[in-house]
């Protein structure tokens, strides 16, 4: 989140979207074993994606919102599968983190 703007994803269902977000959240993982977030830029990480800055912006606003997906993603899995997330679960408090992090950006 920017200075108070709420920027989202667009048409997550759709499978294009999907898999450029999961492309570029791949990419933003590799990114950060080697710097912090906050150095990480769009051109960064469509490079190593594999995918042109427009493709970007046609889904996503900031690098925030990679992450956004992958969040709305796994509670999605996890509703399919009729599981709540648990103070206790592994994934839930790596959702957590990961919210905890894009808050703190």
């Amino acid at each position: 989140m920017r200075h108070g703007v709420v920027a989202l994803y667009r048409n997550s269902s759709d499978k294009r979207v999907q898999r450029s977000g999961r492309l570029l959240f791949e990419a933003l993982c590799k990114l950060l074993e080697r710097k912090n977030f906050s150095e990480i830029g769009i051109r960064e990480i469509t490079d190593a994606a594999g995918i042109g800055r427009a493709t970007f912006y046609r889904n996503f606003d900031y690098v925030d919102d990679i992450l956004k997906l992958k969040v709305d993603q796994l509670f999605s899995y996890m509703n399919i599968r009729n599981k709540p997330i648990e103070v206790g679960d592994v994934k839930g408090f790596l959702v957590m983190a990961v919210i905890c992090t894009v808050a703190s950006s």
